[in-house]
């Protein structure tokens, strides 16, 4: 994988959140389907009360709405307060 150029935390809430979706909005992914994500949980960014998402996650550019989301592989429900480190890597090329 291409070293990270840039990183940040996306936590998952009701307007960045569908089903087991969440879409982090931020420059370094939005219209940058080229870009490489590496994607780990985050149990309390900050410090303090974290959320537990027991599930795998995946990513994937949603080309409709032109933004990286971070899903849960087994299709269940994102829960709200479920936090990620999002570091970014450009395109290989």
């Amino acid at each position: 994988m291409p070293r990270a150029s840039a990183a940040f935390i996306h936590s998952a809430d009701p307007s960045n959140t569908a089903r087991s979706y969440t879409y982090p909005d931020d420059p370094l992914t939005n219209d940058r389907p080229e870009a490489t994500l590496s994607v780990t949980q985050n149990w309390n960014p900050g410090g303090g009360r974290g959320v537990y998402n027991d599930h795998q996650i995946g990513t994937l550019y949603d080309e409709t709405v032109q933004q990286w989301a971070i899903y849960n592989r087994d299709g269940a429900p994102m829960p709200e307060g479920a936090s990620f480190n999002v570091a970014v890597s450009p395109s290989a090329d």
